[in-house]
């Protein structure tokens, strides 16, 4: 919101911009407003009066936005982001009650300690809405059991709008094996990819997870930006992908990745056997 000083001068620099207000008082284009008219003239007191019914009528209007906004906060809109800021206020354990002021279905206190529902994603699929969703154990997604899930579904079908049909699925994460040939600098690396200066740091490793610990839950990993992470790091002077695999979650076994890209089933990646899947060479 502006100032009753950013409006006044808005008012004050339209004023002596105008080539027909400056021929009627005579004005130069270097005069300034405050320099010509003193602070008891009729024109700063117009202006002044004017100025201040513009910052009240905008206070008004963002008191007035700030009170939508929490209706439509309140409201059911069956889209995308609704869903899943509804699957992370899930409270397993805690019962709904319908608030007749809102006419939705809401947990009447917040319990923190229920909301084991820690990552979620939803997207639309033919005919219906899917939501993937994930405990927490140490910054990792994983799998919540068939008792919670059962508690999601029917938290699910009492709040949301009816007639949509959903689905809902949780799973431990992916698993990816990233075969990759590392250029060092062998003033900053070790041979076998430990920092010189720290032994028990392995850059190239840390930053794989990194990388896959960032990609956004129920995202897509990206060999590109893979690489681009790991010539990031100091010490690294190029990177060759020999191969991706991936292992879905709900999948046995793994496949070699045909393409630049892989949509996580999961909604995560756990990087396998990095040690044994990296190589360092000073040519390669």
């Amino acid at each position: 919101m502006r100032t009753l000083r950013e409006i006044k001068k808005r008012i004050t620099d339209e004023f002596m911009a105008s080539e027909i207000l400056r021929n009627a008082y005579r004005l130069s284009e270097n005069d300034t407003f405050e320099n010509k008219f003193s602070t008891v003239s009729i024109e700063n007191i117009i202006f002044s009066i004017v100025a201040s019914a513009i910052y009240v009528l905008e206070g008004l209007f963002n008191v007035f936005r700030k009170e939508m906004d929490k209706v439509v906060a309140s409201s059911i809109v069956a889209s995308i982001p609704w869903y899943h800021r509804k699957a992370l206020e899930f409270q397993y354990g805690e019962d709904i009650e319908y608030n007749e002021d809102t006419m939705t279905y809401e947990y009447p206190v917040d319990v923190p300690e229920s909301k084991i529902v820690k990552y979620a994603a939803v997207r639309e699929e033919s005919g219906y809405v899917y939501i993937l969703i994930s405990g927490d154990d140490a910054g990792v997604p994983t799998k919540l059991s068939n008792d919670v899930l059962t508690a999601f579904r029917e938290y699910i079908r009492q709040i949301k709008p009816a007639g949509i049909p959903i689905e809902v699925a949780s799973y431990n994460p992916d698993s990816i094996i990233i075969n990759i040939g590392v250029e060092y600098n062998p003033l900053v690396l070790n041979p076998d990819g430990s920092k010189i200066s720290e032994p028990s740091v392995f850059p190239v490793e840390d930053a794989l997870n990194e990388y896959l610990r960032n990609i956004e839950y129920g995202g897509v990993y990206n060999s590109t930006k893979m690489v681009d992470a790991i010539q990031q790091v100091p010490g690294v002077n190029d990177v060759i992908v020999r191969f991706i695999s991936v292992m879905a979650a709900n999948s046995q076994s793994f496949a070699y990745l045909k393409g630049n890209t892989w949509v996580s089933e999961g909604g995560s990646f756990k990087l396998i056997n990095p040690k044994g899947n990296i190589s360092y060479a000073t040519r390669l």
